[in-house]
C-alpha cells in the first residue's frame, strides 16, 4: 500500500534524509562562496510536496552550517593578513544574519542555531580588527586598502534574497497553520478527556455527545489544515489518543471487550486514525481499567476483577510481542507493565485472605499517580 503523507514525513525524519539535505546545502554553499564569493544555494525541491516545509528548515540549517564552516577559512586567511577575504567573510555572515532576522522563528533547532550565528559574526569582526591593527603596525594598511576591489553599486547581495523571501513566505504560512491546529486540537483533547471522565461517572449519554463532537472537530481540522499541510498531522496524535481511549473504555464497560482499530475507525468516522495512536490509547486504557479493577476488588466483585486483570494482561502481552517501538510507545508499554503488577499484587493478597493467611505488609502500594496514564 502507498504510504500516507504523514507516514512519508515520519520516514523522512527517521531516515536521516534531513541531515543529508543540510550537508548538501552546506557543501554547495561553501563551493559557491569559494568560486563566486557568494553564499547562494538553490532552494530545496523535495520529491513530495508534504516535505517542502521540513526541507525549507533543513535548507536554512545548511546555510547556517556553511557560515559556521567559514570560520576555519577565515582563520587561515588571517594568518597571512588577507584583510579583503576576512571582510568578505564578515559581509556574508552579516548578510545572512540580517536575512534571518526577517523570520519569526519558533522554538526549534533552527532558532537555536540561528542564535549561534552572532558568534560567527563576532569571530569575523575580531579577525578583521586584529588583522587591521597588524597591517597598521607594519605600515601596510594604506597599500592594502588602496588595492581593495570596489564593489559595483548594483552588485547583488551575498546571498540570494529572492530564494530567502520565498522560504520565509512558506515558513510564515506553515507557522500560521501550526498555531491554528495547536489551538483547535486542544478542544479535541479536552472533550476526549471529559468523555473518559463521563464514563467514570457512568454518564454514557454525555460521553456519546462529546465523542461525536470530537469526531466532527477532528474531521474539520483534517480537512481545513492537515490536508494542506500533512506535516502537522502529528499535532493531532495526543487528542486522537484521548478520543480512542474513551471509545475503548466505553466498549469495555459495556461488554468487557476492546474494539479493534477497524471498529474504532468506524466510530471516529472520516478522520483516519493510525496504529501508533491506537496502541497509545490501549496503554492509557489500562490505567482506567486498573481503577475499575481496584474498585471491584474492594467490593469483592471477583468476576469483574478477573475481566480487568485479563484485559490488562492481554494488552501487556501484545506490547511484549512488538519487535520495535518508538520511545513514546516504550514509555507507555512500561506503564502497562506497572498496571499488570498492581492488579496481580491485588489478586495475590485476595488469595492469601481467602486461605486465612495474614496480609503481607507492603505487598502493594496503590498510592501515588496512576502509572497507566503515560505522559
Amino acid at each position: 500500500a502507498e504510504a500516507t503523507p504523514d507516514q512519508r514525513l515520519r520516514l523522512y525524519g527517521v531516515s536521516g534524509l534531513g541531515s543529508l539535505t543540510e550537508q548538501r546545502v552546506s557543501v554547495e554553499g561553501l563551493y559557491s562562496f569559494v568560486t563566486t564569493g557568494k553564499l547562494t544555494v538553490a532552494e530545496a525541491k523535495p520529491m513530495v510536496p508534504e516535505l517542502q516545509c521540513a526541507e525549507d528548515e533543513r535548507w536554512l540549517l545548511g546555510l547556517l552550517m556553511a557560515a559556521d564552516d567559514l570560520r576555519p577559512y577565515a582563520v587561515n586567511r588571517a594568518q597571512v593578513l588577507d584583510l579583503h577575504s576576512l571582510q568578505h567573510c564578515l559581509k556574508v555572515a552579516q548578510c545572512l544574519e540580517e536575512a534571518l532576522l526577517q523570520f519569526d522563528l519558533r522554538n526549534s533547532d533552527l532558532r537555536r542555531r540561528s542564535d549561534g550565528l552572532k558568534y560567527v559574526v563576532k569571530k569575523f569582526e575580531e579577525l578583521v580588527y586584529e588583522v587591521t591593527m597588524g597591517l597598521q603596525r607594519d605600515g601596510k594598511f594604506d597599500e592594502v586598502a588602496a588595492a581593495a576591489p570596489v564593489a559595483a553599486p548594483d552588485s547583488p547581495p551575498s546571498i540570494d534574497l529572492t530564494v530567502m523571501a520565498a522560504v520565509r513566505e512558506r515558513y510564515v504560512w506553515y507557522d500560521l497553520q501550526r498555531e491554528a491546529i495547536l489551538k483547535q486540537s486542544r478542544d479535541v483533547a479536552k472533550n476526549g478527556k471529559n468523555a473518559v471522565h463521563s464514563l467514570q461517572r457512568g454518564d454514557f449519554k454525555r460521553c456519546a455527545s462529546l465523542l461525536e463532537t470530537c469526531a466532527k472537530d477532528a474531521d474539520r481540522i483534517d480537512t481545513e489544515i492537515v490536508s494542506k499541510c500533512p506535516g502537522l498531522r502529528s499535532s493531532l496524535a495526543y487528542p486522537v489518543e484521548e478520543v480512542m481511549e474513551a471509545l475503548a473504555f466505553r466498549a469495555f464497560l459495556k461488554d468487557s471487550t476492546v474494539p479493534s482499530l477497524a471498529e474504532i475507525q468506524v466510530d471516529v468516522g472520516k478522520f483516519k486514525v493510525c496504529s501508533t495512536e491506537y496502541l497509545g490509547a490501549l496503554s492509557d486504557l489500562t490505567g482506567e481499567v486498573l481503577r475499575q479493577g481496584i474498585r471491584s476488588a474492594q467490593t469483592m466483585d471477583t468476576e469483574k476483577f478477573e475481566k480487568c486483570l485479563s484485559l490488562v494482561q492481554a494488552v501487556h502481552t501484545g506490547f511484549c510481542e512488538l519487535t520495535s517501538m518508538s520511545p513514546h510507545l516504550r514509555k507507555k508499554a512500561n506503564a502497562v507493565g506497572g498496571s499488570v503488577t498492581k492488579l496481580e499484587a491485588v489478586k495475590f493478597e485476595q488469595t492469601l485472605l481467602k486461605t486465612g493467611r495474614s496480609k503481607m505488609a507492603g505487598a502493594i502500594d496503590l498510592s501515588g499517580p496512576d502509572e497507566g496514564e503515560a505522559d
